[in-house]
């Protein structure tokens, strides 16, 4: 992956979301790829390791070694936490997407917030 390249992090621990997630982004942001993280430990190592810094970090708030908000901490880009479990209070994780308008929506909104291309679709 190139210095210049944009690309988005994607911490999630459940497979079957991960998956339909990408093909939801993959479909509206074809140009930009999505690099996945399990666990915090995985996304640091990405973090230290990669050539340049995501243009977006999608974070489950739940990830298989704890919360996402350590990793959140070491991130210089815009980014979104959410979780299955809907939260409470002004720091409260946006709820995850559910079915294809939900994801459809989602990719949308995240683009906007990570200042990506608007999808045409």
């Amino acid at each position: 992956m190139g210095e210049n390249e944009k690309w988005i992090l994607l911490a999630e621990d459940d497979r079957l979301f991960a998956k339909l997630f990408v093909r939801f982004w993959s479909e509206a942001f074809p140009q930009i790829r999505i690099r996945i993280v399990t666990s915090n430990k995985e996304g640091v190592v990405l973090l230290q390791n990669s050539e340049s810094r995501p243009a977006l970090a999608v974070l489950d708030l739940n990830l298989s070694d704890g919360s996402s908000e350590e990793l959140r901490a070491l991130l210089q880009c815009p980014s979104v936490t959410w979780s299955a479990v809907p939260g409470i209070g002004e720091a409260a994780p946006r709820q995850k997407p559910v079915g294809r308008a939900g994801l459809v929506e989602a990719v949308k909104d995240l683009g906007r917030i990570g200042q990506l291309d608007v999808p045409l679709q």
